[in-house]
């Protein structure tokens, strides 16, 4: 595998972005709810229940900037935080069922986006596109979580 080829590929991806991101600005999956609050909600769908001291290492940001971030999620009701009981100085949070509904409805409007760029190709390109997603996912499932840090 060349490096040339996968700049190619890195371009190819950063074109697209930016293409379909001119055509329609994302929604946030509440109103007020920063790129950082959107992160956490999303680490958080993977994760599930994550003690804060992990989430911000995960996060790689301070604890005091995560409970700062928590605090205005808690307040949007997107998330939930609750004391350990095995461990009353650990702090759990989770998403919230107004939480998972908002990460799902943000994942529709992408799914829409996508079905509709896809629609324009022919089913040729169609399986150009299923091969290289297929290889793609491969690949992220034979890699670790340090791989993308």
């Amino acid at each position: 595998m060349s490096n040339e080829s996968v700049e190619r590929a890195v371009a190819g991806y950063r074109q697209l972005v930016e293409i379909l991101s001119a055509a329609h600005s994302p929604e946030p999956p509440a109103s007020g709810v920063t790129m950082a609050q959107l992160r956490v909600l999303m680490v958080l769908s993977v994760t599930g229940e994550t003690r804060m001291s992990d989430l911000a290492a995960k996060l790689k940001i301070t604890l005091s900037t995560l409970s700062s971030l928590v605090d205005r999620l808690v307040e949007a009701e997107l998330v939930q935080r609750r004391t350990n009981e095995l461990d009353r100085r650990n702090v759990l949070v989770s998403l919230t069922e107004h939480g998972l509904e908002a990460l799902d409805a943000l994942q529709e409007l992408g799914i829409h986006h996508l079905r509709a760029l896809l629609a324009l190709l022919d089913d040729a390109g169609l399986q150009t596109v299923n091969n290289a997603l297929e290889l793609l996912v491969a690949a992220a499932r034979q890699s670790s979580p340090e791989d993308f840090s």
